[in-house]
């Protein structure tokens, strides 16, 4: 039986928005089904909203680069006043069987609450570079975001601190947990500064100097947008709350260099990543992956299966093989469902990652650095050692 459904996308950016939406709309057209785009997200469900027809378009063009073609926004339904009756009508009025909405912890939070109060025809597909969504083994844009930090913070460190003798401090996102910071020991950072433990900071001021020194003079810390300390040290705040009551924190990295000059004879410089790391084309792993989810979504429309979400397992952590399955939403959207960084995954004393966060992020990393830059790593360590 022929079905219509509806995509759309909502929150900030993720590296594979576009791959999520090709894995939908190449099933739902072997199906041949009506694929309708919502445009801005939840905003195309209400009254003046945008829907476009994707029912003959040849998505083969999105499936590997980054960013949203459909395009994005923080619009909250519950938010909106009549906003449960206009998306209810609006899906009556398109014919829509099913809706799959693509987003991060407020979208899904946001859809739940649909799928149960008004019992709407809901899959979700999680995706935040954050990783902090629970009951997935990563979300979709993670392991991009992840590979590509590592690449950056190892280019800084082996090429620009080790050439200039200097101390780099690198800011990344993080809302309410340190995944993507952590992501940066594969990148050899000397210091990792997650949110989700108030620092001390005369302990970090310590393990930066001995860093610095055992290095031969340079190091890198990667310091969460969100970190904590025990010290007057914040960053900039926009106080323009979106319909979630997010306010957004920025440039702790600066804060954090100038309490740091203070400290330390160094030469030091921030760097600030941040929204580079969500613009960019998917890694083949995340790619791959994500094609499969909405593939999977699709399948659980046809079956009826609404009030649900797919994610992925890693079933056996001594092998590489991920899988999608699926989950009821409401195990994985909503007020604390959060994934946050442990101390089984990270030493929150010494600043750095344990061998089980190695070993969870290892799928990604298979064969990383590669040869040739062992081989340069191991011949500035020669240097290093042969100074007078």
């Amino acid at each position: 039986m022929q079905k219509t459904i509806l995509i759309l996308t909502g929150g900030g950016l993720s590296p594979v928005f576009n791959s999520l939406i090709y894995g939908v709309i190449t099933e739902a057209q072997k199906k041949n089904w009506k694929v309708l785009g919502g445009l801005f997200g939840w905003a195309s469900l209400l009254d003046n909203g945008q829907i476009i027809d994707f029912t003959s378009l040849n998505a083969e063009t999105i499936k590997d680069i980054g960013g949203d073609f459909l395009r994005s926004s923080r619009t909250n339904p519950l938010k909106v006043p009549n906003g449960l009756e206009q998306v209810s009508e609006n899906l009556k009025k398109n014919k829509i069987d099913g809706v799959i909405v693509i987003g991060g912890d407020d979208t899904l939070a946001a859809a739940s609450l649909l799928a149960k109060e008004k019992h709407l025809p809901i899959v979700a597909i999680p995706k935040t570079i954050d990783n902090d969504i629970s009951e997935t083994y990563w979300t979709p844009g993670y392991p991009t975001a992840s590979w590509f930090l590592a690449d950056y913070v190892r280019r800084i460190k082996i090429h620009a601190a080790y050439t200039l003798s200097r101390l780099f401090i690198i800011e990344v996102p993080g809302f309410k947990s340190g995944w993507i910071a952590a992501s940066s020991a594969f990148g050899k950072a000397d210091i990792i500064l997650p949110p989700e433990k108030v620092i001390n900071c005369r302990a970090v001021v310590e393990a930066i100097s001995k860093a610095y020194t055992a290095n031969g003079n340079y190091a890198t810390v990667v310091i969460s947008q969100y970190a904590r300390f025990d010290e007057a040290i914040a960053g900039t705040t926009d106080n323009q709350f979106d319909q979630y009551n997010t306010m957004r924190r920025a440039f702790i990295g600066f804060s954090f260099t100038d309490f740091l000059k203070k400290e330390l004879k160094m030469d030091i410089r921030n760097l600030h990543p941040a929204n580079y790391l969500e613009v960019l084309d998917p890694i083949e792993i995340d790619k791959n992956l994500s094609i499969k989810l909405g593939t999977h979504a699709v399948e659980l429309i046809e079956k009826e299966q609404f009030d649900s979400a797919v994610c992925l397992k890693r079933e056996d952590e001594n092998a590489n093989e991920i899988n999608v399955k699926e989950i009821p939403l409401e195990d994985m959207a909503g007020k604390g469902r959060y994934k946050f960084l442990d101390e089984e995954m990270f030493d929150f004393d010494n600043f750095k990652v344990k061998q089980k966060f190695l070993d969870y992020l290892g799928p990604v990393f298979p064969n990383y650095p590669e040869e040739k830059i062992k081989k340069y790593l191991a011949l500035q360590k020669e240097v290093i050692q042969k100074i007078i």
